[in-house]
């Protein structure tokens, strides 16, 4: 069973009200994106006949080292949610080649709301400077020293 087939099946199982996000690696004009495969069209069959609705525009999720872009980070919800929630894509990179989703759900416009940066060059060259620096690791020794970056 890939991994679409194992998605679909517990989408298939949800009935309560749901968000689902993710890296779907899909393509398809449906959602933004310039060609289809036999997945993305058989993801988008599923869809039509689900309970969910997806919230992407064809505004980029993706964007490539060379400035390509295209949508493959997907969210979902529960049909009953669907006028609940307002969801965009935002700008700010945090150093990925992914721009993250946000989306606002009416039942929670009391909660605080707030992104929080990960600057992860930094993290990256701290582990890969560790990692070098012992002669033989150990999941002990690996462990201990991350949970100080």
């Amino acid at each position: 069973m890939d991994l679409i087939s194992i998605r679909f099946k517990i989408f298939q199982y949800s009935k309560n009200a749901n968000f689902y996000f993710g890296d779907f690696n899909l393509h398809h004009p449906f959602w933004g994106g310039k060609t289809s495969t036999p997945k993305s069209e058989e993801f988008l069959d599923w869809l039509n006949q689900s309970h969910f609705s997806i919230l992407n525009t064809s505004t980029p999720t993706h964007i490539t080292h060379n400035f390509t872009s295209s949508v493959i980070d997907l969210t979902l919800c529960s049909a009953a949610l669907l006028n609940e929630v307002y969801c965009y894509v935002s700008d700010c990179t945090f150093e990925s080649d992914h721009l993250p989703i946000v989306v606002s759900w009416s039942k929670l416009t009391n909660a605080t709301k707030y992104l929080k940066t990960i600057y992860w060059n930094p993290i990256l060259r701290d582990s890969n400077n560790f990692l070098q620096s012992i002669a033989d690791p150990t999941v002990e020794i690996v462990t201990e020293k991350f949970r100080t970056l």
